[in-house]
């Protein structure tokens, strides 16, 4: 594990980093049970690290979690162009022990709608396979190429080819949700396909607009959505139906409903979160030290709103609020982060 961790790591990590930079409260780490040993860390990172590329401790471990906090922020942008979506009608959620701790970097410069994280985000991925609908999602790989100008008979047949494997899907995915205790009246099933220009490399998610192709007219239904989906997630210019269409998936997602917890919601109070502050530590961001305030999560209430520089405490998890951007509390006490 990470060297400040002091359980016999040895290599520099991207905890050691977060621990040399002020980022991590070296005494209240899973509130206070694990005492982190910045020094030996930064020994560690000096010697290993920023000695061996010629810069300071600080502007290196900086620099380490710039790579990583890119390569989060370019995946992200790479599924969300792969699912066919926009991020603007979109909101990230931001979950797990060190999560919100790179939420800022991995999410900078996307768009998203909305940014939210929680108190109780350490714990989030549990919570998620608690509340999420029951689902089956089954899929087959495929090689459809459809010519740019095909006719009537040559779309319907392919309709024919989309249909047979899709209400073979969905018998297979009803039949395992039934097994696993669901009445076939609560499975709701939606087909869908990964579509792309032919001789193209990236191909995009399309949920099917109809159940089954039956015609012509149905099969250009499908293409049409497929390019309202790929002008979205690119430019409508870049179409190029001239090059024909390839099917490269088709699939089948079965849901059932599970019951849902019920958030509390609190009438919203004052933004002066001065309640929930519990002093001052110096943390290194954007390539400099500041005097960044700290905020203990679990006090803060609905209304408060947080300015960075600062860093909200919580025993699982923490979050760092880079200056100029902020956080404010909703009625349900969850957490919205806002870039400068």
């Amino acid at each position: 594990g990470p060297i400040c961790f002091a359980r016999g790591g040895t290599e520099p990590t991207i905890a050691d980093c977060d621990a040399i930079l002020g980022r991590l409260n070296p005494h209240y780490f899973l509130g206070g049970k694990v005492v982190l040993q910045v020094e030996k860390a930064r020994r560690a990172f000096e010697e290993k690290c920023a000695n061996v590329l010629g810069v300071g401790v600080e502007e290196a471990a900086e620099g380490m979690i710039d790579m990583l906090e890119a390569d989060a922020n370019n995946a992200l942008r790479r599924v969300i162009s792969g699912q066919g979506i926009h991020p603007s009608e979109f909101t990230l959620l931001s979950y797990g022990g060190s999560g919100p701790l790179h939420l800022a970097g991995c999410s900078r410069g996307i768009g998203f709608k909305d940014i939210i994280t929680f108190q109780f985000a350490a714990a989030f991925s549990a919570f998620g396979c608690t509340t999420a609908d029951f689902m089956r999602r089954h899929s087959v790989s495929t090689q459809h190429d459809i010519p740019s100008r095909a006719d009537e008979a040559t779309l319907a047949a392919f309709g024919v080819k989309v249909t047979t494997v899709w209400n073979d899907l969905t018998k297979a995915a009803v039949d395992e949700m039934i097994a696993d205790g669901h009445a076939r009246e609560k499975i709701r099933t939606v087909p869908f396909l990964m579509m792309r220009y032919t001789g193209q490399l990236e191909d995009v998610e399309v949920m099917a607009p109809l159940a089954e192709v039956n015609s012509a007219d149905d099969m250009r239904r499908v293409i049409d959505e497929f390019e309202a989906v790929y002008a979205k997630v690119n430019h409508r210019v870049s179409r190029y139906g001239e090059a024909g269409f390839t099917i490269t998936e088709l699939g089948l997602i079965a849901t059932a409903d599970k019951v849902k917890p019920v958030l509390l919601k609190r009438p919203l109070g004052k933004s002066d979160p001065a309640s929930a502050h519990k002093g001052v530590r110096e943390a290194y961001i954007g390539g400099r030290w500041h005097k960044a305030n700290l905020y203990e999560m679990d006090l803060l209430q609905p209304g408060h709103e947080v300015i960075g520089p600062a860093i909200i405490e919580h025993p699982a998890t923490t979050l760092v609020v880079h200056p100029q951007d902020r956080v404010h509390v909703d009625e349900w006490t969850l957490l919205h982060y806002t870039h400068a």
